[in-house]
């Protein structure tokens, strides 16, 4: 995500304003999690499959 649309999501709520700094770990924090997450949709994607041949073979 571009910074500034972030900046203007971020401090669009008049309770708390963000500083560009917590932005950018914000983004960070996000962008780890974005991976994370992809990582974990493929190896689950990547299960499926040999769990499913395993079933067929054990059968």
């Amino acid at each position: 995500m571009d910074f500034n649309k972030a900046k203007t999501i971020l401090n669009s709520s008049k309770e708390a304003v963000y500083t560009d700094k917590e932005i950018k770990e914000i983004l960070k924090v996000l962008e780890n999690l974005k991976i994370v997450f992809i990582n974990n949709q493929i190896k689950s994607k990547n299960n499926e499959k040999r769990n499913h041949l395993c079933k067929s073979i054990n059968r």
